[in-house]
């Protein structure tokens, strides 16, 4: 008689996991999950019923979504080889978001079919890469930051600051920035919080530290109402600050280069590649070939062993 099918192992994160780190790709202040569980052996068909009964009552199970700050969610069933059957869920989401509130009808509903059909807990796949063009990027921040979009007319210059104050942890962070409260050791949430704030403008680095990015606020307040600007290197920008597009004059993207360095690096610091890495990400999914691109205008130097990076000071009457 031959030897019974063996299980696939499942072995779920421990429940004070805290979630994986987020890649640079991922906004701030965000969380992309890829989770998956065991379904209960013979639970299969339960599993339909699950998903059929969400989708008959899709209205009522977007209604919690704001309060979630879940922008995003999708779920599939696998089966693998061993014949083991799977649910894999995935969510884009805020970090402040609440969990499910049994005490409405959808999402009890929801948490007594999950704990019926799966078996308790979840192991959580490492994110690596996330992808999205800038204007589904930007909405999809916005939602997952704040449980709503700003409405038509908001300047888009300022989206990403709005957004920034409307996350709670986000606008704790910056308070402490404003009493000079700042903690030396920030936190992986923390760290997350100032790489927002720092993208949104309303940050900017100090030395070891960081400081309100007064010279920013006052370009925007000059700014008034006034839409993506025809003119200058912030055209070339998208209304969330990341790159758009490359100046094809080289007298352009150069002044452009220079701009984009100067929010990223003071000629005070020298930087390894990763740092200088996490500093482009707000700017550009390929920061290599920024990077590369500003050690070629001669904006970055780049030191003989390839480790380090510093600001190219510009005399006086030379700038572009």
């Amino acid at each position: 008689m031959p030897d019974a099918v063996q299980r696939t192992p499942f072995q779920p994160q421990p429940r004070d996991f805290t979630g994986h780190r987020m890649p640079p790709t991922v906004p701030a202040g965000t969380r992309l999950e890829l989770s998956r569980s065991r379904i209960v052996p013979g639970q299969e068909s339960g599993f339909e019923d699950w998903m059929r009964m969400l989708t008959t009552r899709y209205d009522e199970a977007l209604a919690p979504l704001s309060a979630e700050r879940s922008a995003f969610e999708a779920t599939f069933q696998h089966t693998d080889a061993a014949g083991t059957s799977w649910i894999y869920h995935l969510t884009f989401a805020g970090e402040d978001g609440s969990g499910l509130d049994e005490s409405n009808a959808i999402d009890a509903d929801h948490a007594a079919c999950s704990r019926r059909v799966k078996e308790p807990g979840w192991e959580e796949l490492t994110p690596h890469f996330m992808l999205a063009p800038a204007p589904v990027r930007e909405v999809m921040q916005e939602w997952a930051q704040t449980g709503a979009v700003t409405a038509a007319g908001v300047d888009d210059s300022t989206r990403p600051l709005l957004a920034a104050l409307a996350n709670p942890t986000t606008r704790e962070a910056f308070a402490r920035i404003v009493l000079g409260e700042a903690s030396d050791a920030p936190s992986r949430r923390d760290e997350r919080a100032l790489a927002q704030l720092a993208a949104a403008g309303l940050i900017v680095q100090s030395g070891d530290g960081w400081d309100v990015d007064a010279a920013h606020l006052r370009t925007l307040l000059q700014r008034g109402t006034r839409r993506r600007p025809n003119q200058g290197p912030e055209r070339f920008l998208t209304s969330d600050g990341r790159i758009d597009r490359y100046p094809s004059q080289q007298g352009e993207r150069h002044e452009f280069l220079r701009a984009l360095a100067a929010r990223v690096i003071n000629t005070t610091e020298t930087l390894k590649e990763a740092e200088l890495g996490t500093r482009l990400a707000p700017l550009t999914d390929d920061t290599a070939l920024l990077r590369r691109m500003l050690v070629d205008h001669g904006i970055l130097h780049r030191d003989p062993s390839g480790a380090a990076y510093r600001l190219v000071a510009v005399a006086a009457g030379n700038e572009g």
